[in-house]
């Protein structure tokens, strides 16, 4: 059985579609399908931002899909997210709802609120503990002026005693900041510093 190696495969036009094994970004948004892992980043150190900027979530994308894994800094502390707009963080006009998959009550912020909170209360690695926490989530119409900027996700993680708990959350702006284009992502801790241990976001191909 024969081997075929190429340095890269093209369109009739000459425009490459595969280069040295990889995709070029631009064919994958042309082609209308799938997602684009715009960055992706690992740390054992804490900050009180973990920011993500325009310089990824602009007009290329609406929506993303996020993943980041972290520990916290300060025990008995929850995730929190905010959004940018014009390149300045936005400290009011959020609402969101949270609750654990083991309860019947959930927690909420239904109007002006000033942050989006993204799971419950976590350990700070006591005793030795491996106390990281896990947080998924959709972002989505960020460049609408006509429908509000939102996200949907899930949180699995450390409580303060170690044990996992899973918990599912939505938030984003008040219905009537729906003309906000959002330029970025803040994710902080509500005290303490949060240790961003994995983090990547796709692009969600339009």
């Amino acid at each position: 059985m024969g081997t075929l190696k190429v340095d890269n495969i093209q369109t009739e036009s000459g425009s490459a579609i595969i280069t040295n094994g990889a995709i070029p970004e631009s064919t994958l948004r042309s082609s209308g399908v799938g997602m684009v892992k715009l960055f992706s980043s690992t740390s054992s150190s804490g900050v009180a931002n973990f920011d993500i900027d325009s310089t990824y979530i602009n007009s290329t994308y609406d929506n993303y899909k996020i993943i980041a894994g972290y520990t916290q800094a300060t025990d008995n502390q929850r995730a929190r997210i905010r959004f940018f707009v014009g390149g300045t963080i936005k400290e009011v006009d959020y609402s969101w709802e949270n609750g654990a998959g083991t309860s019947s009550t959930y927690e909420y912020d239904a109007y002006d609120a000033t942050y989006i909170q993204v799971g419950g209360a976590g350990g700070n690695n006591q005793s030795g503990l491996s106390e990281n926490n896990t947080i998924t989530f959709d972002l989505t119409n960020v460049n609408s002026t006509t429908v509000a900027t939102r996200i949907h996700g899930y949180h699995y993680g450390a409580a303060t005693n170690a044990n996992t708990v899973g918990r599912f959350f939505q938030g984003g702006q008040d219905v009537n900041s729906f003309n906000d284009v959002v330029n970025g992502i803040r994710i902080y801790m509500g005290g303490g510093n949060i240790i961003m241990q994995n983090f990547v976001i796709y692009g969600l191909v339009k």
